[in-house]
């Protein structure tokens, strides 16, 4: 089973995410190992600033691994390994294939190659501002920019985005309010846990694998 997690960037994604992996033993998947970096963007003559993008995430790979998950038994999956501070790619890792397999992102459900393989899609709901705030402080914070480098980066990349992603809201099976904080988010988690286990009883439901 394949669970999406979209909504805007600073929408709580990832948090939600790996609290929804942890709690369900799943595999965690994130649109942020699938940037093609920066020397390929420009190698194939695109803009070497934005990456907030589709052109710069690698989808075609990302939905190639879901096929992969989805229709043989693989135990192993080879996944890029990005550093967002040299912004290119250092090598592969391998993360271990579990039921459910949880993929997050504001950009890649944007994509029909990627969503063709979502079995369940969570789109989490923030409101643009606080997901501004959010996103501003998670680039300062980790990936190297000025205060002032990351708000103008912000109003000439990521704002003509936000249309896009809200679309995506129509065909949520589930949107969660994520305006609020981390301990509001876990304590939603346990009743999304069952809502999954209500739409797909499978074996390892059954056999209490996700308990």
């Amino acid at each position: 089973m394949v669970v999406g997690v979209a909504g805007h960037s600073g929408s709580g994604k990832t948090t939600f995410a790996k609290l929804l992996a942890h709690q369900m033993r799943g595999t965690l998947i994130s649109q942020d190992d699938f940037y093609h970096g920066r020397d390929v963007m420009l190698a194939a003559g695109e803009s070497a600033e934005n990456f907030d993008s589709l052109a710069a995430i690698d989808y075609s790979l990302l939905a190639s691994i879901l096929d992969q998950v989805q229709h043989s038994n693989i135990h192993i999956v080879r996944v890029p390994n990005y550093d967002f501070i040299r912004q290119s790619r250092d090598g592969f890792k391998s993360v271990e294939v579990r039921d459910p397999i949880i993929v997050e992102g504001h950009l890649v459900f944007t994509s029909p190659e990627v969503t063709d393989h979502v079995d369940f899609l969570v789109y989490m709901d923030a409101n643009r501002e606080i997901a501004r705030e959010r996103r501003l402080s998670r680039d300062i914070r980790e990936r190297g920019y000025s205060a002032i480098g990351s708000k103008v980066y912000y109003e000439k990349y990521v704002l003509p985005q936000l249309d896009s992603i809200e679309e995506i809201r129509i065909w949520a099976d589930l949107i969660v309010d994520s305006n609020n904080t981390v301990d509001d988010t876990k304590l939603e988690i346990p009743g999304i846990v069952e809502i999954l286990k209500s739409k797909f009883l499978d074996s390892a439901f059954e056999n209490g694998s996700y308990e």
